[in-house]
């Protein structure tokens, strides 16, 4: 096994990435973009080669483990210019990363903004695992490689890549002066979290074995032909990475089982006992279980209802994973007309649980089709200790009603 150090003494990182919600911090961040690092620093060497064929092996190999520290994000609301020139000023913009946004930097006729999102480490140390096995020759190239790095993600960052490599109970630092390696910067600690790959299409570019023939047409567009790089979705396949139990007795994970289709809400939660979890609205396409066996009793007790019976893992969305403070209603519940009594039945509730907190109720949606004597709300929750979820409340729960998510700036 390889092991690459990303080390970040300043805890800052504004590596980010386009979605469809706008520009946020690349987080988990992708092995495409650590061995794109590397390559970059391999060509500042005499003789890129060896490191060349070192970071080809990483890239072959399967997608890395990889131990992260929690970070902390901060955001920024996202900046428009208006129009100041003959032609709409959106059509001068250019966005070079999650960062940086630039309209009209060449163009006097428009104006340009400059964006900032950011996330702090809780720790200087990341860790990818790639399992791999280099010869000595292979990791020295690499080493030097990881020395001669600029930059991981935004040069603005100040980031060093290290390599190590096992050695029986301990580690070698390739990129140390002397191969000693510093046990605070070997092995993951309280802070970090085990990430691992699944097999599902997600904001990870993981790296594939193409990646020195699509780094070396991306620089021979842009310097030699004067042509715009490649787009994102050339560069790496992407893949969606989950939090892991460390132990490894317990997956961070659910289980689903798919839905016929056209099977409404109404139908679903009759038909099963308790209270389950539908994903989807008026005519959901899943229903949400919290182990395998509480999945396949529930596919023996009305298989009419789903496609296959088969239990399937998803991965961990905001909904569930590790536990937050701030939790916000994504279905709207269902309780007393009243404001002030509405958030007196939540906090009863919350006291159920045994959890603390304040309660904000706002925004009513109206009489609930199917309670009319009582309204829906939104709702806001802001506990004082961190609660793993999931947060049902209200009345009509059993339509689906008065399920919560976590808000992300909530988790800790």
């Amino acid at each position: 096994m390889i092991r690459i150090r990303l080390f970040n003494p300043g805890l800052l990182w504004t590596a980010a990435h386009k979605n469809p919600r706008g520009v946020e911090v690349q987080w988990p961040p992708s092995p495409w973009t650590v061995l794109s690092s590397l390559v970059a620093g391999a060509h500042t060497l005499a003789d890129p080669g060896p490191a060349r064929d070192a970071i080809q092996r990483l890239a072959a190999a399967p997608d890395p483990d990889m131990w992260l520290p929690e970070v902390h994000r901060h955001r920024v609301r996202e900046v428009f210019v208006g129009k100041t020139g003959p032609q709409g000023a959106e059509k001068h913009w250019e966005l070079l990363d999650g960062s940086r946004a630039v309209a009209g930097l060449t163009d006097h006729r428009t104006k340009h903004k400059w964006l900032t999102t950011s996330a702090e480490w809780a720790d200087p140390c990341a860790f990818l695992d790639f399992p791999v096995v280099l010869d000595a020759d292979q990791i020295s190239a690499l080493a030097t490689a990881a020395l001669a790095t600029p930059y991981v993600g935004r040069a603005t960052d100040c980031l060093m890549v290290g390599v190590l490599t096992r050695d029986g109970e301990g580690w070698v630092d390739h990129t140390s002066a002397d191969g000693r390696a510093d046990p605070d910067l070997t092995e993951p600690g309280a802070a970090h979290e085990w990430w691992q790959p699944t097999d599902r299409p997600g904001p990870v570019r993981a790296a594939t074995p193409d990646l020195l023939q699509v780094l070396d047409l991306c620089h021979d567009r842009r310097h030699r032909y004067g042509l715009p790089g490649l787009p994102d979705h050339v560069k790496g396949r992407a893949v969606t990475y989950v939090r892991r139990d460390p132990a490894g007795a317990v997956e961070v994970a659910r289980v689903v089982l798919l839905l016929v289709k056209g099977r409404t809400q109404r139908e679903v939660m009759s038909a099963l006992a308790g209270s389950p979890l539908l994903l989807g609205g008026e005519k959901p396409w899943a229903v949400s279980f919290e182990g395998r066996e509480d999945a396949t009793a529930a596919a023996g007790s009305a298989p009419e209802l789903f496609r296959d019976g088969q239990p399937h893992t998803r991965h961990v969305d905001r909904y569930y994973g590790a536990p937050a403070c701030s939790w916000s209603s994504v279905v709207p519940l269902v309780a007393h007309p009243d404001r002030r009594i509405a958030e007196h039945e939540i906090t009863a509730g919350l006291a159920d649980l045994g959890a603390n907190g304040s309660v904000s109720v706002f925004r009513p949606g109206g009489p609930c089709p199917e309670l009319p004597h009582l309204t829906l709300w939104r709702a806001r929750l802001h506990l004082d200790e961190p609660h793993p979820g999931p947060l049902r409340f209200g009345h009509g729960q059993q339509y689906g009603y008065g399920r919560f998510c976590k808000d992300e700036d909530g988790q800790r």
